[in-house]
């Protein structure tokens, strides 16, 4: 579907002059649902940092249809740039356009267009960093939760990089939509890996190799939406794509190594029935 031209290409709003500007950045496209996407800018909108503005970066991947135009006119005044792609070119691309775009704001904060932010989540992070310099990129803990918002579980990550170093070689050791990169991070490890799947947990091993600090809080910052189709996505070429990043990321840390083995064992999972996934997915063995 054509888009009309009503949206302008960039849209900014006047900011107050505050010391501590942030960014939001997040992409949307043509398959996303646009009542969860209203929600999620919504829940960036009522943040209540006010240390500075919350300025949103928006990519919108390819054409889209009516439904997802509308809520961004509705959003439009509270939009602070807009990028656009004339085709789909995926969300690694997408998000480092937008990295692209950045001004002058201190900390960088990734958010998926079917998530819900909480109110706290900014000022929490950001008061956080602010206390804990050697931390490059922070995120935090999950709610999971079905597409009416039904809780499903809560889910933790490790708090400090010695940690992450071992649990990133059996899952990804960070939420990526509750994710805030310190600025001078992203200068230092540049774009996300333009891979069709999987590019934050690629990102993260490249972290690790750039000698970057990550770590997560308790808290939870972000609703994380699973859906039906969260499952149906979970094919062959995803496992495959999944084996490669981990494989590659393994060796490049820690050379010939035991820890082989993990990869190997979620691409046999991967491969099972999605019933059995969702059961392992949804149990407390995860």
């Amino acid at each position: 579907m054509n888009q009309p031209n009503t949206i302008p290409d960039s849209c900014r709003h006047v900011s107050s002059r505050t010391a501590t500007p942030v960014a939001v950045i997040m992409s949307v496209y043509g398959k996303d649902d646009p009542k969860l996407f209203d929600r999620a800018l919504t829940s960036i909108e009522n943040q209540d940092y006010d240390d500075g503005p919350v300025r949103i970066y928006l990519c919108i991947d390819g054409p889209v249809g009516t439904e997802i135009l509308d809520v961004i006119r509705a959003h439009e005044d509270r939009i602070y740039k807009i990028v656009r792609n004339e085709s789909n070119l995926g969300l690694a691309r997408s998000l480092n356009k937008l990295l692209d775009a950045l001004e002058d704001e201190q900390f960088v904060f990734r958010m998926d267009s079917d998530d819900y932010s909480h109110a706290n989540r900014v000022s929490l992070q950001v008061e956080t960093m602010r206390r804990r310099p050697d931390v490059d990129i922070l995120g935090g803990s999950i709610r999971e939760v079905d597409e009416n918002g039904r809780v499903m579980k809560v889910v933790h990550y490790p708090d400090g990089s010695a940690d992450i170093s071992k649990y990133i070689t059996r899952r990804s050791p960070l939420a990526h939509p509750t994710v805030c990169f310190r600025r001078s991070a992203v200068e230092r490890f540049g774009r996300y890996p333009e891979l069709p799947t999987n590019q934050d947990w690629a990102l993260w091993f490249r972290c690790l190799r750039a000698g970057l600090t990550l770590s997560s809080i308790r808290e939870v910052l972000v609703d994380m939406t699973v859906t039906e189709s969260f499952f149906r996505r979970r094919g062959a070429k995803r496992a495959l794509d999944e084996f490669r990043v981990l494989t590659s990321g393994i060796w490049q840390i820690h050379g010939l190594s035991w820890r082989f083995i993990y990869p190997m064992l979620r691409l046999l999972f991967r491969l099972a029935p999605s019933g059995l996934i969702k059961a392992a997915y949804r149990s407390r063995l995860r």
